[in-house]
């Protein structure tokens, strides 16, 4: 129960900063969720935390599990909108109210695969640690990963799948 508590506690903090892009975003979700060809998922502090504990509590993790479940210890929160099957006037729409939130932020990575095009967003921390509030944006996919991942749990997961 105490380390169930202390997992709870230690995802509750985060900046100012990304805060406010976080309530930018979960606006654009909000103004858009209950459209038709819309799908909303949003995963909160608690059920990661607790996921975070089942999973320790197993004790059936190797090392890969081991550096995935450290890449989320920070993870506070999970916000997924899907709308590849809504109109493409309101994709248009979607698209431009994402695009205006995420003016400003950091262009971390951008592909493009025949039509597909995919941008991450996110902040890194000025020591080059962390990597703050990532933002996966598809034109017809929105993640919103919010929390704080170190670089070295990036790295370690990389480095396993290698």
């Amino acid at each position: 129960m105490l380390m169930m508590l202390l997992c709870i506690t230690a995802s509750a903090s985060g900046s100012k900063v990304g805060k406010t892009m976080n309530n930018r975003m979960n606006a654009v979700v909000s103004e858009f969720r209950n459209c038709d060809g819309v799908e909303v998922i949003k995963i909160g502090s608690l059920p990661i935390a607790l996921a975070r504990t089942v999973a320790n509590l197993s004790g059936d993790l190797d090392s890969d599990d081991l550096a995935a479940l450290s890449l989320i210890d920070g993870v506070k929160g999970l916000l997924v909108m899907e709308y590849d099957e809504c109109t493409p006037s309101l994709k248009t729409r979607i698209n431009s109210r994402i695009a205006k939130v995420l003016k400003g932020t950091e262009l971390l990575m951008s592909a493009k695969d025949d039509e597909d095009n995919v941008s991450i967003h996110g902040a890194v921390s000025t020591d080059g640690d962390y990597l703050d509030d990532v933002i996966i944006f598809t034109g017809e996919e929105l993640i919103c990963i919010y929390g704080r991942i170190a670089m070295k749990d990036i790295s370690a997961v990389v480095a396993s799948e290698l």
